[in-house]
């Protein structure tokens, strides 16, 4: 699961992209695959679920998601985040 995750992120995901969120923060795509796989071992059953569209300005876009255990909504929030020259995501901050 691991290398498809990688496969995927490096498809749209910068090699020095940013990420953080309340739990923790990624300074690089290797360190965003940690942190992903670490909320699986943390989290396991849950998932992360798209709860709207995503809007554009420019190169900077904003999703809500929420934390779903099976049929139990956990916790919701929404991520903002900013896209590359490169057509790649850049930042993205959870919140």
């Amino acid at each position: 699961m691991e290398d498809k995750r990688r496969e995927l992120l490096t498809r749209s995901f910068a090699d020095a992209g940013t990420y953080l969120d309340p739990t923790g923060a990624a300074d690089s795509r290797e360190a965003l695959v940690a942190h992903i796989a670490g909320f699986h071992q943390m989290m396991p059953g849950h998932t992360i679920d798209m709860t709207s569209g995503v809007d554009v300005h420019g190169e900077v876009f904003r999703f809500a998601w929420a934390m779903n255990n099976g049929p139990e909504q956990a916790l919701e929030g929404m991520d903002f985040g900013e896209v590359g020259d490169d057509g790649r995501i850049s930042r993205i901050v959870g919140v």
